[in-house]
């Protein structure tokens, strides 16, 4: 994990945690993905 300290706005922080929102909001449960391979 990376260590970054706010120093501006719309900088690399506010990039990165506007990115890991992102993939935050839109990431699937694994042990939902795992059971489905499991049945198939």
């Amino acid at each position: 994990m990376m260590h970054l300290r706010r120093a501006q706005d719309d900088g690399m922080f506010d990039r990165f945690a506007g990115h890991v929102e992102d993939l935050w909001g839109t990431g699937r449960d694994v042990r939902t993905m795992e059971a489905q391979h499991a049945e198939a």
